[in-house]
């Protein structure tokens, strides 16, 4: 992991207190305090020093406690396969509420397929408190009370069929959520109905007379000026105006075709981690390579 004071990049590994050098997520508290959701756990980091809370190799690190469902503006949330001990299968998620880290298990479903299960691959905080949970077999919103959950009966996908494979979600400025898929595309949700944007775009996979699809999406963003980005996992990246799409990939200035995510900071500026370890920033026509 490396961190930007604006000039300098840093570099941390496990070596200086991380609990694994995989970085899922990076979230601040409201004490300032940086958090990173890692492969094996979560860590905390106060400009000083690292504090593993979860998952650290020797064991001795594990939530507070299991907690009761509930959210608030300031929580943070965190990805739960990184501790599987403890009678934990990983279908569920970590809370941080400003004092302590609880692990909640999702409501599962009655019948849960065992070579796909509800393990989580995104989080994302929308409108009201609302929670939006993606797992790969489908999404979970929580809105503070109860559950509503996007499935494979959801989309009307039929048995024999493709299924959900959700890598990424988000929620716009509109308040849409943009579900990304491994398979499927770019699966779009209005609050009362799904529609696959990528086949409404002719961008499938087996889209015949196309050479880059928007099939397999990896990461989603929205920019300053409304349009909304998708990271794939073979062909670069897509920009949404509200109207047509634009491809930008290796000829564009990235560095690879896989963008593993997409970061908008707090000047507006676009940062593009990519399959090949490297960072990239847009400039507003084409990509600066950082780290």
């Amino acid at each position: 992991m490396a961190l930007c004071d604006g000039g300098a990049l840093t570099y941390y590994t496990v070596k200086e207190g991380l609990s694994d050098n995989q970085v899922r997520t990076i979230q601040e508290d409201q004490a300032g305090v940086i958090w990173f959701g890692t492969g094996n756990g979560i860590t905390s980091f106060d400009g000083d020093t690292f504090k593993i809370h979860v998952g650290s190799n020797n064991g001795l690190a594990h939530p507070d406690h299991v907690g009761t469902w509930r959210s608030a503006v300031g929580d943070l949330w965190f990805h739960g396969d990184s501790e599987m001990r403890r009678g934990f299968d990983g279908q569920g998620v970590y809370r941080y509420d400003g004092r302590s880290l609880s692990y909640l298990a999702l409501p599962l479903p009655e019948t849960v397929d065992k070579e796909n299960p509800y393990l989580v691959t995104d989080i994302v905080k929308g409108r009201g408190g609302t929670v939006w949970i993606a797992t790969f077999p489908g999404v979970f919103k929580y809105d503070g009370h109860s559950f509503t959950l996007i499935s494979d009966d959801t989309v009307g996908i039929e048995a024999g069929s493709e299924r959900l494979h959700v890598r990424s979600i988000f929620e716009d400025s509109r308040g849409d959520l943009w579900i990304g898929n491994n398979g499927l595309g770019v699966l779009r949700y209005d609050g009362k109905t799904v529609s696959n944007f990528t086949n409404a775009h002719g961008l499938s996979i087996r889209e015949k007379g196309q050479s880059r699809s928007l099939g397999r999406i990896f990461s989603i963003a929205e920019d300053a000026a409304g349009n909304i980005w998708f990271g794939t996992r073979d062909n670069g990246a897509w920009r949404f105006d509200g109207e047509s799409l634009t491809n930008f990939t290796i000829q564009d200035g990235l560095t690879s075709n896989m963008v593993w995510t997409i970061y908008r900071d707090k000047r507006d500026a676009l940062w593009f981690g990519m399959g090949d370890g490297s960072v990239s920033r847009f400039n507003g026509d084409s990509f600066d390579r950082i780290y």
